[in-house]
């Protein structure tokens, strides 16, 4: 799931790669599930959806965007988060139903550097979510 967008990098300069680490490794988050019920195609592609809010995938995606403009990344303009899964980008019939929800518990996060059309993706950063609270004693 694609939780925010820079404008695209030919090459990712280091510069880049040492601020999405320092925001990377900004975020305190506790670990949380994810649940995907619905199936939506447009003409040319499928996702799937959460039928309801998902009020903490939005809290801690609007931290990671916040952390990202405080490592002073740009950020990809006119882009409106909406928590999905793109399964496909082939033609087909338009179409939305229910289906057996999908979920698991999300317990970290991945920076990737999406080469732009070239279907090559590399993993750049991986943190834990991690809570603010300190363990008692």
């Amino acid at each position: 799931m694609t939780l925010a967008l820079t404008p695209d990098f030919l090459d990712m300069p280091q510069s880049a790669i040492e601020a999405f680490h320092d925001a990377g490794s900004s975020i305190m988050a506790e670990p949380f599930r994810l649940i995907f019920d619905r199936a939506v195609a447009s003409k040319n592609l499928l996702i799937l959806l959460a039928s309801e809010k998902l009020p903490h995938v939005d809290h801690f995606q609007q931290q990671l965007v916040r952390a990202m403009m405080s490592a002073g990344l740009p950020l990809r303009r006119k882009v409106r988060f909406n928590p999905h899964i793109t399964l496909s980008y082939q033609p087909g019939a338009p179409f939305e139903r229910a289906i057996e929800s999908y979920s698991w518990l999300v317990e970290d996060f991945v920076l990737i550097h999406s080469h732009v059309g070239l279907t090559r993706h590399d993993q750049v950063g991986r943190w834990k979510l991690r809570s603010r609270t300190v363990p008692a004693r």
